[in-house]
């Protein structure tokens, strides 16, 4: 969790001043969510924002960011093999977001 603490914090600079307020407004504490449908087995990932019914969590194994839908606190409903890098989700996010568009 350090390492993903120290990369979100290195990288926060490369977001516009909007996106890092965004960012504050979304962000949370690094915790661990299960998703229970991955593959096999079940596994956890660290969720690092919350917005309304979804989440954005850091998927180590593929080593990048994504999205999920989530109805109970703690448990992550859809993932991606996403490798998107922090600064890159937070800023297409915000883009998305402030499009107004559905």
């Amino acid at each position: 969790m350090e390492a993903l603490s120290r990369h979100i914090e290195l990288t926060t600079h490369l977001l516009t001043e909007e996106e890092k307020s965004f960012w504050h407004f979304i962000r949370i504490e690094p915790r661990k969510w299960i998703y229970p449908d991955y593959g096999t087995e079940m596994v956890e990932f660290f969720v690092i924002a919350i917005f309304g019914d979804r989440v954005i969590y850091y998927d180590d194994i593929e080593e990048g960011f994504n999205i999920s839908e989530y109805k109970e606190y703690g448990k992550l409903i859809s993932g991606g093999a996403n490798q998107n890098d922090f600064h890159e989700y937070i800023s297409h996010l915000f883009t998305f977001i402030s499009s107004g568009k559905p």
